[in-house]
């Protein structure tokens, strides 16, 4: 099989984000709901003199949403006379009931936001509850999810700090997607963009000469892969981001959703010292297939080794992490086509 061919194959089985998902911020009542939506996977709200039957007949009985939140408004003025804001309540309720859906991200934080944890919802209709068990939290709207990350706020990227600013208990932050994409995984693509997430793991000062002197390397390199394997891929089509926080990331972005995995894999071999890589319980055999081979020998070539070393260091300074979402992806890739055969 060509190395065009092996590429091509590959790309078909990356799982693609698709375009409508949704992320959403849940409040957690100043965080003490916190601990119960995680130890239970779950997030809630409440509002509960607003039957669950009551907002299935409105949403069943009209076609127009804005018709729909009108009715529901009718009915928080109705249970609860001293609320100021029964507009913003009533599509509160609806957001969570018919917006949130499965594959959908939510973020909560906790007391103080402390921690967030991010998580997906793994179904679109509510919770059922057994209301003859006693429960700690007395919110009746529910939806379950399944946690993927819990992160210190102090480490998340500081343009997710504006997500906080809004104190709706449920807020649209699908704006930031892609910088949340890049905070739970390290290789994914997304609305045609492919991305390249290294996590910077140093605590200390991030040293400029290394970050600029390794994300012009690895770009050269996989330039230079490109050209002497004739591969139609364009480095111009990288964008680069930087978060210079300690700890950082460094995002590398191949417009049109394909090319960059090649970057991932020399910086995986590069860092691993080359030869056969270990993930979990899965060897790489470089023999054992035509684009690594390809990479590798690449890798060995005399007139490439001063960048090789040149990245190598850099990234040994700033205490980078393998891209290893990616490598989990070319694991799958390979066994399957182990199977295959």
């Amino acid at each position: 099989m060509s190395l065009e061919s092996n590429i091509e194959n590959f790309y078909s089985s990356v799982p693609v984000i698709p375009q409508g998902k949704n992320y959403w911020l849940i409040r957690t009542l100043s965080g003490n709901l916190y601990e119960t939506f995680v130890e239970r996977n779950f997030v809630a709200i409440g509002y509960n003199e607003i039957s669950l039957e009551a907002i299935h007949t409105i949403n069943r009985s009209s076609i127009n949403e804005s018709d729909k939140l009108e009715d529901i408004k009718s009915l928080i003025v109705d249970a609860y006379e001293n609320e100021k804001r029964p507009g913003l309540i009533a599509s509160q309720i609806y957001k969570f009931t018919y917006k949130l859906k499965k594959g959908d991200v939510v973020v909560i934080p906790s007391k103080d936001s402390g921690y967030v944890s991010f998580g997906v919802i793994t179904e679109t209709p509510l919770l059922s509850i057994d209301f003859t068990k006693n429960d700690d939290c007395d919110f009746y709207r529910r939806k379950s999810v399944k946690w993927l990350k819990h992160i210190k706020r102090n480490e998340l990227e500081p343009l997710l700090f504006k997500m906080f600013f809004s104190h709706n208990t449920i807020n649209d932050i699908t704006g930031y997607g892609s910088i949340i994409e890049s905070t739970l995984n390290n290789y994914f693509i997304k609305d045609d963009e492919e991305y390249v997430v290294f996590n910077i793991e140093r605590n200390e000062d991030i040293s400029a000469i290394d970050l600029f002197q390794l994300g012009f390397y690895l770009l050269k390199l996989t330039e230079e892969f490109y050209i002497k394997n004739g591969l139609d891929f364009d480095i111009d089509d990288f964008d680069v981001k930087v978060n210079l926080n300690s700890k950082g990331k460094l995002k590398f972005i191949k417009k049109y959703g394909k090319g960059a995995f090649i970057l991932a894999l020399i910086t995986i071999f590069i860092n691993g010292g080359g030869g056969t890589i270990s993930y979990g319980d899965f060897n790489l055999d470089i023999s054992s297939d035509g684009l690594i081979q390809k990479i590798i020998d690449y890798q060995n070539n005399e007139f490439d080794r001063k960048m090789v070393e040149e990245i190598k260091e850099s990234m040994d300074s700033l205490q980078i992490e393998n891209p290893n979402d990616a490598l989990e992806l070319f694991r799958q890739f390979s066994v399957n086509k182990k199977t295959e055969e």
